[in-house]
């Protein structure tokens, strides 16, 4: 028989069971909170976990905000303080343009592993380009950083009690699709470095693109890692330790990240990782190909390697664009190589040339075997200059 909804708990009409619990009153208003439950111990397990809560905290909520309040409230409060600036503007691209939408008026106390999976739903069957409605949809692997956006999000609020549970932890993530990537071999290799060598003998005004793509090759750089390079850092060897990044906000950057302002939107930031802060042997043929480009590339304030012939720094969207004109005027056309799938070329090209695969994570600076490389201390290792000298030989 169900209580009186004088008790603290009491059975709904639908079977549902109610927990009231007293809070402290406001401007002399009396205040509930309800908590629900299938059956009556269910309701009574969780009115104590409440009564728990209010004792640590003195108070709680009399209702829940909406998931779109407290993504908004997340973005702008909670993400900046650990969050780099650009990858914060890829998080609030993803909650206004998928999240929001999807689920952005459900109350946050009541979220279920459904509506995180209805989100996953909307992301792929969305198509990448609104042009194209039945073309292809965006990915898994889109899906699954929406999926560790609300995660990362919806912790924080588990963690200050606006939901019991983060319904992110009680269902699986979308499964990454394996990203089928191309590279290119060693005759299309060494027709990039051929047009980057007619490039730096060319008459007329000089086009930096050409060898700033040859550097990428030679060195497994990231996009940023070049544009960033400063000619302080090359000597014998080139140090990697910064990167060029356009920042849209600076004063949304965490309150430790570093960086160095340079004009406009341009800052220099530090690597995202030790294992990206590498020292790299500087050989030939990249070596004198950095001499001759010295000779005939603009001047920077900055004291940056590549730059415009007026000093200014490049955009490093403008080099991912042009990298795929580049790809056609050095005849690779069957191929759709991604800028930064040069990489993947400079790695295909070191394990070819029997180099040790611990040197290849030393050249490429991945994140594998961070603790121990956490407690090594930076040594010369005669390894690395082989190792980068047979690169070059291939492809000379």
């Amino acid at each position: 028989m169900a209580r009186s909804k004088q008790e603290s708990i009491y059975q709904r009409k639908d079977g549902m069971w109610v927990a009231v619990l007293e809070l402290p009153t406001k401007n002399g208003k009396r205040r509930r909170r309800l908590v629900y439950g299938s059956t009556e111990k269910a309701a009574k397990q969780k009115l104590k976990t409440e009564r728990r809560t209010l004792e640590d905290r003195g108070d709680l909520p009399t209702s829940s905000p909406t998931l779109e309040w407290w993504m908004n409230y997340w973005l702008k409060h909670v993400a900046p303080i650990s969050t780099r600036p650009n990858t914060l503007v890829g998080y609030e691209a993803v909650v206004r343009n998928h999240i929001i939408p999807a689920i952005g008026k459900r109350k946050l106390s009541k979220l279920m592993p459904d509506d995180i999976r209805e989100v996953h739903d909307r992301i792929l069957s969305t198509p990448k380009k609104k042009a194209e409605p039945d073309g292809p949809k965006l990915s898994s692997t889109y899906a699954l950083n929406a999926h560790r956006i609300l995660a990362r999000a919806l912790k924080i609020a588990e963690r200050e009690g606006k939901v019991g549970r983060n319904p992110c932890d009680l269902m699986d993530a979308p499964r990454k699709t394996a990203p089928q990537l191309e590279a290119l071999d060693i005759p299309e290799a060494k027709a990039v470095l051929k047009k980057a060598a007619e490039a730096l003998d060319a008459p007329g005004d000089y086009d930096p693109m050409p060898m700033l793509y040859a550097f990428y090759l030679l060195t497994a750089s990231r996009r940023g890692e070049a544009l960033g390079l400063e000619w302080s850092r090359v000597s014998t060897h080139l140090d990697v330790n910064a990167q060029l990044q356009r920042i849209r906000d600076i004063s949304q950057a965490p309150a430790d990240y570093a960086t160095t302002h340079l004009v406009g939107n341009f800052y220099l930031a530090a690597v995202k990782t030790n294992a990206g802060n590498r020292v790299l042997p500087l050989v030939d043929p990249l070596k004198t190909m950095l001499t001759l480009h010295s000779q005939r590339a603009g001047v920077s304030p900055h004291g940056l390697v590549f730059c415009h012939a007026d000093g200014a720094p490049i955009d490093p969207d403008s080099v991912t664009v042009g990298w795929q004109r580049w790809l056609t005027r050095s005849g690779i056309t069957s191929k759709h190589v991604r800028l930064h799938d040069l990489r993947h070329t400079t790695v295909d090209l070191l394990y070819e040339a029997h180099v040790p695969e611990d040197i290849i994570i030393d050249i490429v600076g991945h994140s594998t075997r961070m603790q121990s490389r956490a407690y090594k201390v930076r040594r010369s290792d005669p390894r690395l200059t082989s190792a980068m000298e047979a690169l070059s030989g291939l492809l000379t």
